[in-house]
C-alpha cells in the first residue's frame, strides 16, 4: 500500500522549501537594522548556492530525514582549502552537505558537543574529491587492484570524518579511510563541532531510540497489518474468480490436461467428474477491519 509515501508526501507539502532566516538587530540604529537586513539576506543567498551547485533542496532534504528518520544532520564545512584551483573562485566555500542521521554519531554534553563523527562507504574517486591527501598512501593499493583486474577509483572505500572538542574548547579534526589518515588530528579554527543534528518529533527523554521518533512511528504495525490484510483481500479474489477444480475419473482412467478459458471445450474419457472447489472469502469483513 502506498500509505507511508502519500503520508510523507502529504506531509512535506505543507511545509515551505526555503528556510525561514530571521537576524536579529544587535542594536537600536538605523545602521544595526540594516546590517542585520543584510546578513539575512546573504544567508538566503548562500541556501540559494548551495541548493544550485548541489542539484538539490537543502532544506527539503533535511525536511525528509526529520519525517521519515525521525531526525536529521548536516555538516558546515568549508572547502576553500580543498577546491581544485580552477574551482575556486567559482564555487561557494562553504558546504552544507546533509548527511544520512544513520550514520551519524554525536555526543553532546550540558556545556558543548564533546565529539561527533560521520562514517560512511563512498567511491574513491569521490573521496579523492574531498580528501585528495589519500591519493599519497595509495600507489600501492592501485597496483593491487590493478592485478586482480579491477576499477581502482571506483572501488569503495570506508570514511570516518571525526571531530571532537578538547579540555580548552578548542575544535580538532581527523579523517580516516580504511585505516588510514587521510587528514591527520589537527586544530581547527571551528567555533563549534561543524556536524549538527535535530529531531523531527521529538520528546525530551533520555532514551536515545525515542529522543527522535519517525512521523510513520505510530502506524508502523498498523501499516503492515493493512497490507496483510490488502494481500488477503486480493488472495480471495484470486481464489473467487480462478476457483480450484478437482478432477476425478470412475474407471481410473488418466484425466486430460487443460487449460481454463472461457466457451472451451475439454474432451475428457468417459466416466470423468470435474468438481469446482470456490471458496467463500468474507471480504466485507476484511475491508471493515
Amino acid at each position: 500500500l502506498p500509505t507511508t509515501y502519500n503520508v510523507i508526501g502529504l506531509a512535506m507539502r505543507l511545509f515551505g522549501s526555503d528556510p525561514k532566516i530571521e537576524v536579529p538587530s544587535t542594536g537600536p540604529t538605523d545602521a544595526d537594522d540594516a546590517t542585520a537586513d543584510l546578513k539575512a539576506r546573504w544567508l538566503r543567498a548562500m541556501f540559494q548556492v548551495a541548493n544550485a551547485q548541489q542539484g538539490r533542496n537543502v532544506t527539503q532534504d533535511l525536511l525528509w530525514q526529520s519525517l521519515v528518520r525521525g531526525r536529521h544532520a548536516i555538516k558546515v564545512a568549508w572547502i576553500g582549502d580543498v577546491l581544485p584551483e580552477k574551482l575556486k573562485d567559482r564555487r561557494f566555500k562553504i558546504l552544507l552537505q546533509v548527511i544520512d542521521p544513520l550514520n551519524v554519531g554525536i555526543r553532546r554534553g550540558p556545556l558543548y558537543t564533546e565529539y561527533a563523527y560521520h562514517k560512511y562507504t563512498q567511491e574513491r574517486s569521490l573521496a579523492v574529491q574531498r580528501y585528495p591527501g589519500i591519493k599519497r598512501f595509495e600507489s600501492f593499493k592501485r597496483k593491487a587492484v590493478a592485478k586482480r583486474g579491477g576499477k581502482f577509483m571506483a572501488e569503495e572505500v570506508t570514511v570516518i570524518d571525526f571531530w571532537w572538542t578538547d579540555e580548552n574548547g578548542e575544535v580538532w579534526n581527523a579523517v580516516v579511510v580504511d585505516d588510514l589518515f587521510a587528514k591527520k588530528p589537527v586544530k581547527t579554527d571551528y567555533p563549534e563541532v561543524p556536524i549538527i543534528e535535530g529531531y523531527g518529533d521529538s520528546a525530551p527523554v533520555e532514551d536515545e531510540e525515542l529522543k527522535g521518533v519517525s512521523f510513520l512511528a505510530p502506524i508502523g504495525q498498523l501499516y503492515q497489518y493493512s497490507c496483510r490484510l490488502a494481500s488477503q483481500i486480493a488472495t480471495g479474489a484470486l481464489y473467487y474468480f480462478h476457483p480450484m477444480l478437482v478432477v476425478r475419473n470412475q474407471e481410473g482412467l488418466e484425466a486430460n490436461d487443460f487449460e481454463i478459458r472461457p466457451n472451451q471445450v475439454i474432451p475428457q474419457p468417459a466416466g470423468t467428474e470435474i468438481q469446482v472447489l470456490s471458496p467463500q472469502p468474507n471480504v466485507p469483513l476484511a475491508q471493515a477491519i
